[in-house]
Formats: C-alpha cells, sequence, structure tokens
C-alpha cells in the first residue's frame, strides 16, 4: 500500500465519521451514552464533526503532494489525532468508570491501526 492509498483510506473513514457526527448527532450522542435531548450535547458532536470534516478535507486535499515534508506532517497528526483519542477513550472508561459503548473494542481496533499506519508512513521514506 502506498502513502497516498493509506491517507486515501483515512479520509474516506474520516468522511463517514464527521458526516455521522454532523447530520445524526442526536444518535451519535446517543450511541456514546450521552442524551440526545441535550442540544449543548448534540451542538457539541456538530461541531467536532465540522473540526473532523476539515481535517479530513486538508487529507485529501494534500494526500497526492509531493512535498514530502506536508505529507509527513499530516500523519504526524493522524498518529496523534488517533492514539490521543484513544488514550482518552481508555482513560474514560477505565480511569473515571464512564459506561462503554457497545463496539468500543472494535472502533478501539480501527484507531490503533489507524494509528500505527500512519506512524509507518510518516517512518517510511518516500
Amino acid at each position: 500500500m502506498t502513502r497516498k492509498t493509506f491517507i486515501l483510506i483515512v479520509t474516506i473513514y474520516g468522511f463517514l465519521l464527521a458526516i455521522s457526527m454532523i447530520f445524526l448527532s442526536a444518535d451519535a450522542v446517543k450511541y456514546f451514552g450521552g442524551n440526545p435531548d441535550n442540544i449543548q450535547e448534540v451542538g457539541l458532536m456538530q461541531y467536532l464533526g465540522i473540526a473532523h470534516l476539515g481535517f479530513n478535507i486538508i487529507g485529501l486535499q494534500m494526500r497526492k503532494s509531493t512535498d514530502s515534508q506536508l505529507v509527513k506532517s499530516y500523519l504526524l497528526a493522524v498518529a496523534v489525532v488517533t492514539f490521543g483519542a484513544l488514550a482518552i477513550a481508555l482513560f474514560n472508561v477505565f480511569g473515571r468508570n464512564l459506561p462503554i459503548h457497545a463496539t468500543a473494542y472494535f472502533d478501539w481496533g480501527i484507531w490503533v491501526i489507524l494509528g500505527l499506519g500512519a506512524l509507518y508512513f510518516w517512518n517510511k521514506e518516500k
């Protein structure tokens, strides 16, 4: 797999998440154990969806870049975001005893794969 293909896979996954966070925000809040009737939680989910959408637009735009430093910077950001999100999720579930959602281990597995892939392609010489 090439860097370009990996980044395309990451951005497609990211777009799917962002779209669900923006347009199905109440369902996303409920999925993660929140109250879908709380407009603050729904609004925060929508904000995070927009931020996620923007991050993935950057990835889609620069994936064909010939500037290796730019691509490596994006890949490092992907690794920081995925491992950071994983660390916070694990802390919240096991440190703060927040309820775990039904597919948490599956989701976390995807995050580990994406994070490790980002580090691999970040470290790989072009």
